[in-house]
């Protein structure tokens, strides 16, 4: 038993600094129930919109596309890409459909576009279109 144990102390060692950083984390709360981020940007959440009372764009309609397409595009490859991952790609309704909802996520965090920023209203276009059924 004791050599079962010592085998699987790494393992143990590496899940209980997890339980650790999480209860630390959660240590730092200032207990007014609101943790400062009440927009969801910076932590991975999509933004929230109104679909029913908007005026939701079509794909060819939107301006942030092309902020997108200058790493996110099916043409470019290796460097040309500035870390873009294959596959995330925005050139095409069919590519940007697919990856909309992640891609409304990483606007909202604030990482993406990487080097520039959306204006507030090509933000919002493209959260509704992400968000609101993606139209074509």
């Amino acid at each position: 038993m004791l050599k079962t144990l010592l085998s699987r102390l790494p393992f143990l060692t590496a899940c209980t600094s997890l339980v650790l950083v999480g209860a630390l984390a959660g240590a730092c709360d200032s207990g007014d129930g609101d943790s400062g981020d009440s927009d969801g940007s910076e932590t991975g959440e999509l933004p929230e919109v109104d679909c029913a009372a908007s005026n939701v764009p079509a794909f060819g309609e939107l301006a942030a596309i092309s902020s997108c397409t200058s790493c996110h595009s099916s043409e470019l490859s290796g460097g040309d890409r500035a870390g873009a991952p294959v596959g995330v790609d925005y050139d095409t309704y069919e590519n940007a459909k697919a990856n909309a909802e992640q891609g409304a996520v990483e606007v909202n965090a604030g990482r993406m576009p990487i080097g520039s920023s959306l204006g507030e209203s090509d933000k919002e276009d493209f959260y509704l279109w992400a968000l609101c059924g993606t139209p074509q």
